[in-house]
């Protein structure tokens, strides 16, 4: 576990301390060593490390060129290499091939470069997302860090609401560009790099830096594609452990957060042939009887028994205490929680405090290997070459080709590389939740415009030219992968994916979509290898939803239902951004459902929504908490 983060100041006040100092100490949970490096009187750099953590921070100077990484990476001369030696390489190699040299990178990484003499500065972060990067413009200052709390630390960044966003954060929990819900405060898109001088408030560019290799599809039977498979993620889950020599260090304890599915499954298998003995697989129940279809403890602890793991179940329940967990999530992700999976997460993390140090999912497994039937997972990287005319032929017999099981794979292949299916996608996803758009008093379908705009950088990084191309971002994986290293980083654990990297991606581009999408199912690669691993029944089973009963925790946590109560009250700090009549509709809309016992999953959506917005802004501006109930308190006087 690690971070970074730097300050440049370019005020005419001299400093008597080191900024950088705040902002580390707003990150001390991701390392117990700090490093504070002064480039001059108006830049400073700081990096934390944890001493059994799998990603490791490093600073390399030369002459005026400061290179800052956080991550761990493959690199093509040197092999694995993490925090210093990490640094050490890049700063090489961006001498000589520029930032092109973090396209070569496969691993988790965030970097930042700095030249003193020019001002230039370049942030970059790997593909998957698996290391976070913010940046924060304002005055005369530049930040950028790990997390948004070491820029928040600092007294001289003034917080602000980004209310131009914060109806496409809120319809789709989330965000794929660069904008936060904290105005001034961006993400470093993964895959791009940003670019520009420190100097002057200028603004700074975005741009991909992906890596463009042509990749042909290969014509073969399934078994050809499974032993490479197979050997890739046994290579990924060594490359995780490599030089720290965690393997054998019984200090170190792996775990795996294991569902009823076949991709955790498979990483259970992998990890015991990689030496790990002493993993805990992880798995979450419900003790309400309403949320037992969501409950995969049973096939988890039987495919941990069957590898030699230690199963540890986590038991959550609606009667539990679930607003204090939300508020602990919101903390730990800084953005209102995407899905309920992430309260999931945080409880299962906070039980087993101080007995894990790196923990390992099977996020991704289904997006390469696999075909989601979500809108929201294409724009991968793979675009074949095709006239305009032939495309909008494709895109309206795609419906006929989905309901012949022979054509299913096609009409997948076809989906993935359509620009317009993703754009679709959002216009209907914004037309589900209209009441959020009356929340904001608005109309109409163009209010995800500007949602659209900001995807396309994502769009115009499809490389054209060739048939296949290796480039694209995984925007759905993005969501997961910066959730679980939010939360594991909180909770003292380092979250590893070993299906996320870059020759696992060129596999899946390699392989035909017959052996993702078959006439009866999806993944069947990964079902032959778990068979192989496992048991044919197990692997071609019906698998139970790995996600939280959100619907049951709403209609049964008292917590929750006061919080969503509050919500009506004048006081509420909602309604400083939200239209209040719309509010109190939508409360009273779902106090009546549960009433009735018929809460809907959609209004538990949108109240969870709401009340993670609530908590948000609670947890990050508590300094207008007075102000805004005093106002309140004034305005109920005066209309009595």
């Amino acid at each position: 576990m690690s971070a970074i983060g730097g300050v440049f100041t370019f005020s005419k006040s001299n400093l008597t301390h080191n900024p950088a100092a705040a902002m580390s100490a707003a990150l001390v949970h991701r390392g117990e060593t700090q490093e504070l490096i002064s480039a001059g009187t108006d830049s400073h750099f700081f990096y934390r490390n944890k001493h059994k953590g799998v990603y490791q921070a490093g600073l390399t100077h030369s002459g005026s060129t400061y290179v800052l990484v956080d991550g761990r990476a493959r690199t093509p001369e040197d092999g694995v290499l993490s925090g210093q030696s990490l640094s050490d390489y890049i700063h090489a190699a961006y001498q000589k091939h520029g930032v092109k040299a973090l396209a070569d990178l496969d691993g988790g990484f965030a970097v930042c470069i700095y030249n003193t003499h020019t001002g230039r500065i370049v942030l970059g972060r790997d593909l998957f997302a698996r290391r976070p990067l913010y940046y924060a413009q304002q005055d005369n200052h530049f930040w950028f860090a790990s997390e948004v709390k070491a820029i928040l630390n600092d007294p001289q960044f003034k917080r602000r609401v980004n209310t131009e966003n914060l109806l496409l954060q809120l319809t789709y929990r989330g965000n794929w560009g660069p904008q936060t819900l904290f105005q001034d405060v961006f993400k470093v898109v993964p895959g791009f790099v940003v670019t520009g001088t420190v100097h002057g408030n200028t603004p700074l560019s975005l741009q991909p830096n992906l890596k463009q290799e042509p990749v042909k599809k290969i014509q073969a039977r399934a078994e050809q594609f499974t032993q490479p498979l197979w050997r890739r993620l046994c290579l990924n889950i060594t490359d995780q452990f490599r030089n720290a020599d965690l393997r054998r260090s019984a200090d170190v304890r792996p775990g795996l957060l294991m569902s009823g599915g076949i991709d955790s499954a498979l990483i259970g298998a992998a990890q015991r042939e990689c030496g790990l003995h002493k993993t805990t697989a992880i798995s979450c129940g419900y003790s309400d009887p309403e949320a037992r279809e969501y409950d995969e403890t049973r096939v988890a602890q039987q495919n941990a028994k069957r590898h030699g793991l230690v199963s540890q179940n986590v038991t959550i329940d609606a009667q539990d205490d679930l607003l204090a967990l939300l508020r602990r999530t919101v903390l730990s992700t800084e953005e209102p929680p995407r899905t309920f999976i992430s309260l999931a997460t945080e409880r299962a993390l906070e039980q087993l405090q101080g007995e894990l140090d790196v923990l390992m999912t099977g996020t991704c497994a289904d997006i390469l290997f696999g075909e989601q039937p979500q809108h929201d997972v294409p724009i991968y990287g793979l675009r074949k070459r095709c006239p305009p005319a032939v495309w909008k032929l494709v895109r309206r017999t795609i419906p006929l080709l989905q309901r012949v099981p022979r054509l299913r794979g096609y009409a997948a292949w076809f989906k993935r590389g359509d620009v317009t299916s993703m754009k679709q996608y959002l216009l209907r996803n914004q037309q589900v939740n209209e009441n959020l758009r009356q929340l904001f008093n608005t109309t109409g379908t163009e209010d995800c415009a500007e949602h659209i705009d900001q995807l396309q950088p994502h769009l115009a990084a499809l490389h054209p030219e060739d048939e296949y191309t290796l480039v694209g971002t995984l925007m759905f994986a993005h969501c997961f992968n910066e959730m679980f290293e939010s939360i594991g980083s909180h909770n003292g654990v380092d979250v590893v994916h070993p299906f996320q990297s870059n020759s696992l991606h060129r596999l899946s581009l390699q392989m035909p979509y017959r052996h993702k999408v078959s006439r009866k199912h999806t993944k069947p690669c990964l079902r032959a290898l778990a068979e192989k691993h496992y048991s044919k029944q197990f692997a071609y089973q019906k698998k139970t939803k790995f996600t939280s009963p959100g619907t049951v925790w709403f209609a049964k946590s008292l917590q929750l239902q006061a919080a969503a109560h509050r919500l009506s009250k004048p006081d509420a700090r909602i309604h400083q951004y939200l239209s209040g009549h719309t509010v109190r509709r939508i409360v009273n809309e779902y106090e009546d459902e549960v009433a009735s016992g018929k809460l809907s999953p959609q209004t538990s959506q949108l109240i969870y929504t709401l009340v993670g917005f609530e908590v948000w802004l609670n947890t990050f501006f508590p300094q207008q908490n007075q102000a805004i109930k005093n106002n309140a308190e004034e305005r109920v006087h005066m209309s009595s």
